[in-house]
């Protein structure tokens, strides 16, 4: 029997990022619920914020991540292609 799954919760919105030499408005989205982060949870999610500013978002390695309600996330820079606008980060509170 085939088990079926809720897709996990999207939270979009556009936020300030800082990290190291840069901070302004980005948009972002996380996947899971934010409630759910306590203690060492973790969440995924990713920002579209063009070529260059995504190079530098994963090459500063961590930033912070302050969303729309004023929830302030610390964020780990996970992956981001050469040419894509597109970085990828882990959350936590």
């Amino acid at each position: 029997m085939a088990l079926n799954r809720k897709p996990p919760m999207r939270v979009q919105g556009v936020g300030e990022l800082r990290y190291s030499g840069y901070r302004g408005e980005v948009p972002y989205e996380i996947q899971g619920d934010l409630s759910r982060l306590r203690g060492m949870a973790r969440l995924r999610g990713s920002f579209d914020v063009g070529e260059d500013l995504a190079r530098q978002a994963f090459e500063a390695g961590e930033g912070v991540l302050t969303l729309e309600d004023g929830v302030v996330l610390r964020i780990t820079m996970l992956a981001h292609s050469r040419g894509s606008p597109i970085a990828y980060f882990e959350a936590r509170r």
